[in-house]
């Protein structure tokens, strides 16, 4: 599966069980907004990303770079940017320095992720190959240590929202 969209899962997963980051928003960290119902403020969706090769000398490697935008619109905190910029540093503070293991896999695994103390790993779920019995046996690439790189507060052209762009970079070091 591809690094990015695995992190992509792990960084929402992360987001939606975080305490201080479940204050502001509940549940409402979304990979796409949706349409209908359209959601409550504050929320989070995830931005756009980046992947660029970044190989050394005998090591492949992957840069990703992600956007975390929160939202925020109505009255009180939410009328100014107050609310915005606090959301963005519970945000920043949940996943900065945040370490994740990353796992390559056969074609037939599957991965499910966990949040440990130490913080995120991506574990593939065990997996038989029926047709000779054995498991199929996954093998780390690479850690992952997510940065935070910068926190941009704006007011959307309507007049009326909030919005805080976060940048983040992760590098993926491929066996």
């Amino acid at each position: 599966m591809d690094p990015n969209y695995e992190l992509t899962r792990v960084v929402i997963n992360r987001l939606k069980r975080d305490v201080s980051v479940s204050g502001f928003v509940a549940a409402r960290v979304f990979d796409r907004v949706p349409a209908e119902p359209k959601p409550v403020f504050p929320y989070i969706s995830m931005g756009p990303s980046d992947v660029l090769q970044d190989d050394a000398e005998c090591i492949m490697g992957e840069e990703i770079s992600f956007q975390i935008d929160c939202w925020s619109e109505g009255d009180g905190e939410a009328y100014g940017s107050a609310e915005v910029k606090k959301l963005a540093g519970v945000v920043k503070r949940c996943l900065h320095g945040a370490e994740v293991t990353v796992i390559d896999r056969e074609p037939f695994e599957r991965y499910r992720a966990e949040d440990s103390a130490s913080g995120i790993s991506l574990y593939p779920s065990v997996v038989m190959d029926f047709s000779t019995g054995l498991s199929l046996s996954p093998r780390e690439t690479g850690n992952v240590t997510i940065d935070h790189r910068i926190t941009r507060i704006m007011r959307e052209p309507n007049g009326i929202t909030n919005h805080a762009a976060l940048s983040f970079r992760a590098f993926v070091e491929i066996d």
